[in-house]
Formats: structure tokens, C-alpha cells, sequence
């Protein structure tokens, strides 16, 4: 993890604008995909990436300079009177600053926040006090074990601190047989007993007459002429695809006016405006020289409209043609 979180500062810190490289952006980088990292860890990971990215640069410039502001802020100084090291006072107002955003929600990251102590605590409290309720033998023995749980050991990545009793944990696994039953008789009942051989039929035949589309040639009908390339029948199909993907989004109670504002732009993309790029493209003939991607990165075409090529985090959906050797 290290080694890759230290490319990736490097990467910002070599190919970033100058006016947008600080203390507080590198550490942005750092803790973006890993939230939680140990402080002092951090630090560490940002000074190697600094030090390498800074030996690119022609030293006196002005990259140079500004790589180098940014490594005195993260070490730690020496006290020329009795030799302890101090605490870095730039770091930490620029290590609180970013976390704090984060905290409150100004700046977004990939991962999820981890429960605190307090929060474990009291989502223990709360599925006891739904197991209590339940007079049945089973609520009242795995009760029993969760009252013997050591809530302090706990942490966010138990799934008993989110109140979820995973059946192979040991609350299951040490229950009674006829409880332990009990316990797992709806997963049972929620697989069938055998596959129904037509679903086996299917697959096999799909795999004896699979055949590959070749991807040597678009076809001459895809020349822009200003004419319909399909048939009336092809045209009435695409249609209904069209209309059957947002026949499907539409009652998708995502998007009921209740909920579609908690939604992402992310669940957007997926759930209505890839399917319905899909239906539209499904039957072209193209063969394996086209694909629709919603890449991580932008974008050249959105690069462009930034300027001096940086490229964004936030995907764009693409529409990708090879032509030859070349990717467009």
C-alpha cells in the first residue's frame, strides 16, 4: 500500500499545475484512498515522494523550490539546544485543516469513514435491545453471547460492530445444533435445492455456438451519408430498447422524487445513462472494435477543454473505436 500511495503522490507532484501543489493538497492525496493512514506514516510515505519528485526538477527553479517549501513543512525540526526533536507545527495545521474537511464533509475520499468506539458501543446497544425484545430461544441465547462480547476489542472492521451476526462467526458457530438451524434456515430456503436442467441446456448450447466477431473491418455502411443505416424493423427494435430501458428507470425507486436527490452522479451514469448508450449501440456492426467505457479518468476531449492537458478524477463516459493500432 505504501509503495503504491508514494507513486501516486509522485504522479500529482510531477505532472500537477505549480499553483496547485501545497502541503494540504499532497496530504489530500495521501489520505484520499486511505483515510485512516497512521499519522506519522503519512508523513513519512510524503517525504520520500517529495524528495524523489524534487530530483527532477532543475534546482533553483521555481518547481524546485516549491517542492522543497513543502518537505521542510513535513520534517520534523531539531532543537539546537538539547538535540529532541520538535513537532512540525506546519504539517500538523495543514495534516488537522485536511482532516477536519474531510470530517465535516467539504472534501470527499474513497473510503468510508471507520465506526469510533462510541459508535460500536452504541450499535451493540441497539441490536441487543432487539434481541431482548424477542422472547424465542434463539434471540435469547445469541443475547446471552453478545452480552459476553468485549465491546472495547471490537473494531470497525467486525461485522457484530455494524450490527450484522455473520454465520460463520463464533456467536453462530458455538450455538446449539438445533439453534444454529434455526439460525440458517433462511439462507437455506434462499437457494434452490438443484439448477433446473433448461438453465443448463442454455449455457452449454451458448457455449457450442458461441462465435467470436471479428474486428478486422467496419462495415461500408457505417459511412456517413446522411441515411438510415437500418431497416424500418431494425429501426422499431432500437426503439423499443430505448423505450424498455427507461420504462425500467423510470420505476426504479431510486429515482422516485423521495430518493433521487440522496442518489450519486455515479448511480445516474450507471443505472440510466450507460443502459440506455447500450441500447442504443446494441446490433451495430462493429464487432470487438468499439466499446463504451466510463473510465476513472477523463477524457482527452475534457482535458482539452481544462487546458495544458490535466486530466480530472471524475469519469466520462466514452464511446472507444480502434482503428488499426490507434484507439479513438
Amino acid at each position: 500500500m505504501s509503495t503504491d500511495l508514494q507513486t501516486k503522490i509522485y504522479n500529482f507532484l510531477v505532472s500537477a499545475e505549480e499553483d496547485h501543489i501545497t502541503a494540504g493538497s499532497v496530504i489530500y492525496q495521501a489520505i484520499e484512498d486511505d483515510t485512516w493512514l497512521e499519522k506519522n506514516e503519512l508523513r513519512g510515505i510524503i517525504e520520500q515522494a517529495v524528495s524523489f519528485a524534487n530530483n527532477q526538477n532543475v534546482r533553483g527553479s521555481s518547481r524546485h523550490t516549491t517542492l522543497l517549501e513543502i518537505l521542510l513543512e513535513f520534517k520534523y525540526p531539531i532543537s539546537p539546544l538539547t538535540g529532541e526533536i520538535l513537532g512540525s507545527v506546519e504539517f500538523e495545521i495543514s495534516y488537522k485543516t485536511v482532516r477536519s474537511l474531510h470530517i465535516i464533509g467539504a472534501v470527499k475520499t474513497n473510503e468510508e469513514r471507520p465506526l469510533s468506539s462510541s459508535q460500536i458501543e452504541k450499535n451493540i446497544k441497539a441490536l441487543k435491545g432487539k434481541l431482548k425484545k424477542n422472547p424465542a430461544q434463539l434471540h435469547q441465547y445469541l443475547f446471552s453471547s453478545i452480552n459476553k462480547v468485549s465491546i472495547s476489542e471490537l473494531t470497525w472492521e467486525d461485522p457484530l460492530a455494524s450490527q450484522v451476526i455473520s454465520d460463520d462467526s463464533n456467536l453462530v458457530l458455538n450455538l446449539p445444533i438445533q439453534l444454529r438451524d434455526s439460525f440458517m434456515k433462511p439462507v437455506r430456503q434462499m437457494v434452490p435445492p438443484f439448477l433446473p436442467p433448461i438453465i443448463q441446456e442454455k449455457c452449454n448450447e451458448f457455449v457450442e455456438n458461441f462465435i467470436g466477431r471479428g474486428i478486422d473491418s467496419l462495415s461500408r455502411k457505417l459511412v456517413h451519408n446522411g441515411k438510415w443505416k437500418e431497416s424500418n424493423e431494425e429501426l422499431a427494435e432500437v426503439a423499443s430498447r430505448i423505450l424498455g430501458t427507461l420504462n425500467d428507470t423510470w420505476n426504479n425507486q431510486a429515482f422516485d422524487p423521495e430518493f433521487a436527490k440522496l442518489q450519486s452522479e455515479g448511480t445516474y451514469v450507471n443505472n440510466v445513462i450507460l443502459p440506455a448508450i447500450r441500447a442504443t449501440l446494441k446490433c451495430l456492426p462493429l464487432g470487438k472494435s468499439t466499446f463504451v467505457s466510463s473510465s476513472e479518468r477523463q477524457s482527452s476531449a475534457s482535458a482539452d477543454r481544462k487546458g495544458d492537458g490535466r486530466l480530472g478524477r471524475r469519469p466520462d463516459i466514452m464511446f472507444v473505436m480502434k482503428r488499426g493500432e490507434k484507439k479513438l
